[in-house]
Parts: structure tokens; C-alpha cells; sequence
């Protein structure tokens, strides 16, 4: 229906949109239903095509993002998805540069703040890593427990692996004093 409606209206970036949400949807059912497969049989077809399919799930998701964010260059919520996209395919410096955009987002301020950490630690730029680990630790709140304790948890590590085991310490008991 979406389909035959972009025909009609090819400018219409809503239909466009919803047809984009359609088509995910459909491949993740997909997808779904091969790992259910998989599960029962067990072969090794199966398998490959649980791959085939999650790369094209993946490799939709990235150009969807990609899509939209030109679409709305101003909509920092779609920076950041492109960014958790970039970052999942090892694209750190296209992640960077997404997430450094979508930070001016007070919502996702500690969500971008703590990816940009975890871009920097690999690219091996550990002192910009730890400067965005501790402000993402006082950027998100505490009502978001799981990526809290991920902050502590990497700000505490990359400290011991740079010989701060003072500080490495303070993370690492902050984390374990947090209520699970």
C-alpha cells in the first residue's frame, strides 16, 4: 500500500518513512523466524541464512539512518542512531563525529557522551576515552542504571589499564556499591 501511495506522492517523506518502517519490520520477522528454524534444526543452511539475513537487517538499519539524517540534518536523535550504527560496524570516526552532533540533545547527552568514549578507547586515544567515561558518569542519570554502571564499569578498567588504579579503584567500588 505504502508502495503504490509513494507513486502517487513521491515527495511524501511520511509515507516514505512508514514504508522504511514496514520493510524493518518485515526483515526482523524474517529474521526471527529463520533463528526459530535454526533453533529446531540445527543446519548449517539455516544458519547462513540467519547471517544473510541479519546483515541485511543491519546493512537496511545504517542506510534508513543514513536516509533520514539527510533528510533532517537537525534531528539529533537520528545522529545518534547513524552513530550507534557507524560504531557497530567499526566506523569510529563517522560514529565520532554523529555523536559529537547529537550530544547537543540534552536527552541523549550521556548516551552520546558514554559512545564517544567507548569510539576513542578504539581508536587508542585513551586520554580523550577517559574524559568522556567520567563525564558521561556525571551526565547520566541515575535512573539509568545500566548505562551507569557501563560508564563506571569502562572508566574503571581503561584507569587500570593506564596504571590509575586509584582512580581505577574509586570506579570500580562506586560500581559495586550500586544497587542491582
Amino acid at each position: 500500500v505504502y508502495t503504490r501511495a509513494l507513486q502517487v506522492a513521491p515527495g511524501d517523506l511520511d509515507l516514505r518513512e512508514r514504508l522504511e518502517d514496514v520493510q524493518m519490520r518485515q526483515l526482523r520477522r524474517q529474521l526471527s523466524q529463520a533463528e526459530e528454524e535454526y533453533k529446531k534444526s540445527g543446519r548449517e543452511a539455516d544458519k547462513q541464512r540467519c547471517d544473510q539475513l541479519k546483515r541485511r537487517v543491519f546493512e537496511n538499519e545504517l542506510e534508513i539512518a543514513k536516509k533520514r539524517c539527510e533528510r533532517y540534518p537537525n534531528n539529533l536523535p537520528y545522529k545518534y542512531q547513524l552513530g550507534v550504527r557507524y560504531k557497530l560496524v567499526g566506523k569510529y570516526d563517522e560514529a565520532i563525529a554523529e555523536f559529537q552532533a547529537a550530544r547537543n540533545d540534552p536527552k541523549y547527552r550521556g548516551l552520546c557522551t558514554l559512545a564517544l568514549g567507548q569510539c576513542f578507547q578504539k581508536i587508542q586515544e585513551f586520554p580523550l576515552a577517559m574524559r568522556h567515561y567520567e563525564e558521561a558518569i556525571q551526565e547520566i542519570a541515575d535512573r539509568d542504571a545500566d548505562n551507569k554502571k557501563l560508564a563506571l564499569y569502562l572508566a574503571g578498567r581503561l584507569a587500570v589499564y593506564l596504571k590509575d588504579f586509584d582512580t581505577g579503584e574509586r570506579y570500580l567500588t562506586t560500581l559495586s556499591l550500586i544497587h542491582i
